[in-house]
């Protein structure tokens, strides 16, 4: 690991470099991950190469885990196609809509207030997405391994 300052960041920017050949890292930003404050979310173009699923996909799998209802509704939806929200309520429903525009993010932080109703570290919606994401079976894209 090698501790540089970049004076083109600022005079007290400190970057991390974690190995030879990958792009330092301010530290600031390490720090803030490190007390769970930071959620990395890498687009389709590094998330599925690496067995990761689709944004899209993971929403579909949070609910899997969390709420069987709205799952059941979006689960097998096209993109922008309007989902059957019947025995849904309001909550639910909104979440869906949200679903349906693409919006996904937006969709997890909706989720997170319904079901913790103050979104903490100990979110059922974080846990599930780590769950996920940790996942066995896929194969990682990097190795720590020489």
């Amino acid at each position: 690991m090698t501790l540089r300052v970049d004076s083109r960041i600022g005079p007290t920017e400190r970057l991390i470099t974690l190995a030879d050949g990958l792009p330092a890292i301010p530290e600031r930003l390490l720090l803030a991950h490190a007390q769970g404050q930071v959620l990395f979310i890498a687009g389709a173009g590094v998330s599925m190469p690496a067995g990761l699923p689709s944004f899209r996909k993971l929403v579909v799998d949070v609910y899997e885990r969390l709420d069987g209802a709205v799952f059941r509704a979006i689960k097998d939806t096209k993109p922008r196609e309007r989902a059957d929200t019947a025995g849904l309520n309001y909550g639910q429903i909104a979440e869906v809509r949200r679903f349906e525009r693409l919006d996904y993010d937006v969709v997890l932080g909706m989720l997170e207030r319904r079901v913790d109703n103050v979104p903490s570290r100990r979110s059922r919606v974080r846990a599930a997405i780590a769950d996920i994401l940790r996942d066995p079976v896929r194969t990682p894209l990097l190795s720590t391994k020489p």
